[in-house]
């Protein structure tokens, strides 16, 4: 099929459309750059060679009734358009993937399965309280924010009730998707809040177990299966499935619809509880993956598994821009996930709600000083002043604060208590990536097995033979952090556990150490050949 659009075309002289998202029954979505206000956003519009200028009036209708939505689980309607030959809408752009795309098989763990699920329980419950029902719950109507790991529920059937379009639309969805559908929408194209509760089972069982309940795809096959029947439960498949989520999810899979469970709400009661039973790490949908960034499926492979990205807000005086740009390039590099205003604020957005927004989401905030930064009074400058009140004013524990000196200054007195860096020292930035790893140790352990098997003093000592002088003890435990993390730190306290194995080593001979200088000895070299590393 020939698209409606193409890349680069300007739609309404400020929409630039970039590339084709994905086209459903009567529709296509595209992504699109806001020129006016600097942002992405989505662009739906109709195919208007299979429908009625009537009904492309009615998609509009449903567009605006969609958009009185306002929850952070639905993703947004921000304007509708229209012209001779098309209506479209301009939505939400959400960076992320949807459930669809990840790979197939893989069972989301436990307590994040259950965060998502809750979240969207909570949109469509409030969906439903404002007289809409979605009629499309699949995983490809549910996408997971990159940065957040969020989930938002998108993909309304905004057609709805409105002449042959919702024929139409119901008809090729039904095709495309059977196996989500209720057995009264396949046979009676009839959708109602009890359907979207069947579909919201049929997600929630492939959420967890990493497989459909009925196996059959065709439709009279499909329909025939959850017509008469119940499929078997989630926790025969996966062990770890608590009865009572086992059991809401069943009571979804009723074929009739007066047996189901009567209401979100009551799905969203038996969610917190486990929530609180099962608290749900946080992950991240990697921009360019398949799978959810700290695991994967149990009968898969091990490939490219990295735990969350450590969130790190950098705050600065505007003369000191050049050198936190270096450092946010730098840590980006290494593997962080750090905020700048100058990368990541688009024109036109508000500073201090974005500014404050970004400290609230962020997990250390590193606060660069120098002689610029700090007045002769002792206050520093107003984007440093906002992010220590916003960090202060979350709970204990929750936002760590790192000073870090780019040259000899003061420190102001609300960062006196805390210990700093000295950026300008030799062993500045590697102790920095130090107290940043053990953040992000206590932060996002690693996945229950994930831990790397226990490695030989004679691996950490080949590790340093490669080396053929002294090298700087920081410098080198970073470079081996990747390699015998899990086993040299403890999450909880990493600097105790790497220092008593330090201690061993030097008392056996086998390095030396002097002053922050680290080599290893003919002893160590000895020790190497005896294990043949």
């Amino acid at each position: 099929m020939r698209n409606i659009w193409q890349p680069n075309e300007k739609i309404e002289g400020r929409y630039s459309l970039v590339h084709l998202i994905g086209r459903g029954g009567v529709s296509e979505v595209w992504l699109a750059v806001d020129t006016l206000l600097q942002r992405k956003v989505a662009i739906k519009t109709v195919v208007s060679s299979q429908v009625s200028g009537e009904d492309l009036d009615g998609f509009l209708q449903g567009a605006q009734l969609i958009a009185k939505l306002k929850h952070p689980g639905i993703s947004a309607i921000y304007d509708v358009g229209r012209d001779s030959d098309y209506r479209f809408i301009i939505m939400e752009y959400v960076e992320g993937r949807t459930l669809s795309q990840f790979e197939k098989g893989i069972e989301f763990p436990l307590g994040y399965g259950i965060r998502i699920a809750l979240q969207v329980c909570k949109a469509l419950l409030y969906a439903h309280q404002n007289g809409i029902v979605h009629r499309d719950i699949r995983p490809h109507n549910i996408l997971i924010e990159s940065y957040s790991g969020d989930a938002k529920l998108t993909g309304f059937d905004i057609a709805e009730n409105f002449g042959s379009l919702s024929r139409i639309a119901g008809a090729a969805q039904i095709l495309s998707s059977p196996a989500y559908k209720a057995p009264e929408q396949i046979a009676e194209r009839a959708s109602s809040p009890q359907s979207d509760i069947y579909s919201l089972g049929i997600t929630l069982y492939e959420l967890f177990t990493g497989r459909l309940p009925f196996q059959k795809q065709d439709v009279p096959s499909s329909f025939e299966d959850r017509s008469i029947q119940l499929p078997k439960p989630p926790n025969n498949f996966r062990g770890d499935i608590p009865p009572k989520l086992s059991d809401i999810i069943i009571k979804m899979l009723q074929p009739d619809p007066a047996n189901r469970i009567g209401s979100i709400s009551e799905i969203i009661t038996i969610l917190e509880e486990l929530s609180e039973e099962f608290p749900a790490i946080r992950y991240e949908v990697g921009e360019q993956s398949s799978k959810i960034e700290g695991f994967m499926a149990k009968d898969k492979p091990r490939r490219d598994i990295q735990r969350p990205r450590l969130k790190v807000f950098l705050c600065h005086a505007i003369e000191d821009k050049t050198i936190a740009r270096e450092h946010y390039v730098r840590l980006k590099k290494d593997g962080f996930a750090p905020w700048l205003d100058e990368e990541d604020l688009l024109p036109g957005q508000d500073w201090d709600f974005e500014v404050r927004r970004a400290v609230k989401a962020t997990d250390i905030v590193i606060i660069f000083l120098s002689q610029n930064s700090v007045t002769k009074t002792g206050y520093v400058q107003k984007e440093i002043r906002l992010a220590i009140d916003v960090a202060e004013e979350r709970p204990d524990g929750t936002t760590f604060i790192i000073p870090v000196r780019l040259e000899n200054c003061d420190v102001p007195d609300r960062l006196r208590r805390l210990h700093w860096v000295d950026l300008f020292t030799e062993n500045g930035y590697p102790r920095l990536v130090l107290a940043l790893k053990r953040r992000e140790a206590q932060l996002y352990p690693p996945p229950q097995g994930d831990a790397k098997k226990p490695n030989t003093m004679a691996q950490f000592l080949a590790k340093l033979a490669k080396h053929k002088k002294s090298i700087s003890l920081w410098e080198f435990l970073e470079s081996v952090r990747s390699d015998f993390y899990f086993t040299l730190w403890d999450p909880a306290d990493p600097w105790e556990d790497i220092d008593d194995y330090l201690s061993i080593l030097k008392e056996r001979g086998l390095i030396e150490i002097a002053g922050e200088k680290i080599s290893i000895t003919k002893s160590g070299l000895k020790y190497i050949q005896q294990y043949n590393v």
